[in-house]
């Protein structure tokens, strides 16, 4: 135990690098594919220059938000490498967020450099984003599942951010800054409170043309709910997974009269359907929802799945469980 205190105090004691340091030494490394830094980065500094790194293939930093934006900003990486990004944005000065993606989509949209399309992004917690290329997620899962062709491409998370106003706004600046014209599937989960307007929610697919499959939980409802009021909404859409939604709960008015959500649904199910592009495939994991509203459910989508973790309701409200459903 003494041994591990004294190692900590002594990493405590050695100062770190000036960022035009850790600069300098990255210059006289050209060849360097991978940098891994956690918790051990220097202070922002107003410095003009810029190091390139034309080998890189991974950057992962972990400290501050203004510790990491400082360092993107003061290296040129290849469009292919991927990063990961990590920290407290806690007393970070306004913008700095906006700055990140901003720069990391400019990342991403390198010119002159191979990189796979990001095919695959989760939105979630504080401000998390994740996004990899190629198949290989579960929807039914809480986590996505990689395969070895899926190399992660993307990982943001910082905490401690306080506007709730920037946090609704952040999901958005990245749909609309991003090269995600191939994007395939889109989970969205534990957000906060969001509420986006119907010409948001249009902005965004058109941005995303191609989106397959989606997952949403309760803290996306009015997002849901705008969205479930554009027949245009995703129009390649097969996959829907719904998560620890109250299906039954009243959604926005619609002529006067708020109807329940799995009503909502089932209209906009029915429009596509009517409209040539119905969707194949529903889930409906750890939801509340009456057997009457499953099976109309089940009469507009080929293949509509239940966990049997939700409550199940009879047409009077009363408990019914999942042994009817089979």
């Amino acid at each position: 135990m003494e041994q591990t205190v004294d190692r900590h105090r002594l990493a405590v004691a050695v100062p770190l690098p000036s960022l035009d340091q850790l600069l300098s030494i990255l210059e006289g490394m050209p060849s360097l594919e991978v940098l891994i830094l956690g918790y051990c980065l220097p202070r922002p500094d107003s410095l003009s220059r810029v190091v390139p790194l034309p080998h890189m293939t991974r950057l992962s930093l972990e400290g501050s938000l203004s510790e990491c934006v400082a360092i993107l900003e003061h290296v040129s990486l290849p469009g292919s490498a991927s990063l990961s990004l990590s920290g407290s944005a806690q007393g970070s000065p306004d913008g700095l967020l906006s700055t990140l993606i901003s720069l990391t989509a400019a990342h991403f949209r390198a010119a002159r450099t191979p990189m796979l399309p990001l095919s695959t992004l989760r939105v979630c917690d504080d401000f998390m984003l994740t996004a990899w290329d190629g198949w290989g997620i579960d929807l039914s899962s809480d986590l996505p599942v990689f395969a070895p062709s899926a190399p992660l491409q993307l990982y943001l998370y910082f905490f401690g951010i306080e506007d709730d106003e920037l946090l609704h706004s952040l999901p958005l600046q990245v749909y609309r800054s991003f090269p995600l014209r191939d994007l395939r599937t889109v989970s969205m989960t534990r957000g906060g409170l969001i509420d986006w307007t119907p010409a948001e929610w249009a902005d965004v697919s058109d941005h995303c043309p191609k989106v397959a499959h989606l997952q949403a939980d309760i803290d996306w409802v009015p997002v849901l709910e705008c969205a479930l009021m554009e027949r245009a909404f995703f129009p390649n859409l097969v996959t829907l997974s719904l998560v620890g939604i109250d299906l039954e709960s009243l959604g926005h008015p619609s002529d006067g009269q708020s109807q329940p959500l799995s009503v909502l649904l089932c209209t906009w199910l029915r429009a596509r359907r009517d409209a040539g592009i119905p969707l194949r495939r529903v889930e409906i994991l750890d939801c509340d929802i009456k057997h009457k509203s499953l099976e109309s459910l089940r009469a507009l989508v080929q293949d509509v799945e239940w966990d049997g973790n939700g409550p199940v309701y009879d047409d009077s409200d009363s408990y019914i469980g999942p042994s009817i459903l089979w």
